[in-house]
């Protein structure tokens, strides 16, 4: 949360967490891993229910998370007037 959404580096959220850098790297990739496998599962699940034509105005997208950040931080603030994580980090934040 406090990496993606919030724009933390390793550092700063390991900082928040009281962790080691290493041990929030070791949890992103375990984390993204989990969310990759659970989200193949459901579009293998999409799949089995729908039938594909040539007519259908459906299409899969790629998006990379850097891009959801970035576009994330725009909708935020879209001036630009806010620092890179585009809010004061408080204890409340770290979750």
């Amino acid at each position: 949360m406090l990496f993606y959404l919030h724009g933390f580096s390793h550092a700063e959220t390991a900082a928040q967490l009281g962790i080691a850098t290493g041990a929030i790297k070791t949890r992103l990739h375990k984390a993204r891993g989990t969310l990759r496998k659970a989200l193949w599962e459901l579009w293998e699940e999409q799949q089995d229910m729908t039938t594909t034509t040539a007519d259908t105005d459906t299409a899969l997208v790629r998006v990379r998370i850097d891009g959801v950040r970035k576009n994330l931080r725009l909708f935020r603030d879209p001036l630009g007037t806010r620092g890179p994580c585009g809010a004061v980090a408080t204890a409340a934040g770290a979750m």
